[in-house]
């Protein structure tokens, strides 16, 4: 098995991302409307990481992968 640790670092800027806690209840948490926030904005409680640097906001997971 194998986990690339590629969704820890941001897309845009290469720089390492922070866990990301929304700060609303799910029921009330509708999408992102920001000029600023950039990625997965549609959905924001599946969010887990942000780039402090750029506020890219990402949804993505680990992902264990099984070598052949």
């Amino acid at each position: 098995m194998a986990v690339c640790d590629c969704y820890l670092y941001c897309p845009i800027c290469k720089s390492k991302m922070e866990p990301y806690t929304p700060d609303l209840t799910p029921s009330t948490y509708g999408p992102m409307d920001s000029d600023e926030a950039i990625g997965d904005t549609a959905r924001p409680i599946d969010i887990i990481y942000y780039c402090p640097n750029c506020r890219y906001y990402s949804s993505l997971r680990r992902v264990e992968v099984m070598l052949s």
